[in-house]
């Protein structure tokens, strides 16, 4: 999925309170490549859980754009692949690439210029989160 422009806007009808699930929604059994794409997504209402969410093997999200509403959605990107890589991304929102093996480097988040360390690092907060989940299950 490369050289895209993607815009969705709703600035009428809107609803409050209302919520999306995503924009943008690709999943493969095998590789997805999202590269230098434009992706926007404007609402005066609605919140929205991630402007693009992709699943798959592996993934490769590079040298993309990603503009939301400001405070109208909860991440930028999620993606969820074995091998996941996410470099050279701009967004507005925080990124949030898992992966059993992955290459996160060179995002500039728009959050974390007005926050420093806004996005933290939800892949050690998941990674404590499941360990828990699978140390309590051996209990019972």
């Amino acid at each position: 999925f490369n050289d895209n422009q993607v815009s969705f806007l709703m600035m009428q009808g809107d609803q409050a309170g209302t919520y999306a699930f995503s924009s943008v929604l690709l999943f493969s059994l095998d590789d997805i490549g999202i590269a230098s794409n434009q992706f926007e997504y404007h609402t005066s209402e609605r919140e929205l859980v991630a402007d693009v969410l992709a699943g798959g093997f592996t993934i490769r999200t590079n040298d993309n754009r990603h503009a939301e509403t400001w405070g109208r959605a909860f991440l930028s990107l999620l993606s969820l692949g074995f091998m996941n890589t996410a470099t050279g991304n701009q967004t507005t929102h925080c990124i949030l690439p898992f992966g059993v093996r992955g290459a996160v480097r060179d995002n500039l988040t728009l959050a974390e210029t007005f926050c420093d360390g806004a996005c933290g690092n939800k892949t050690g907060l998941l990674g404590t989160i499941l360990l828990g989940a699978v140390a309590n299950s051996k209990t019972f």
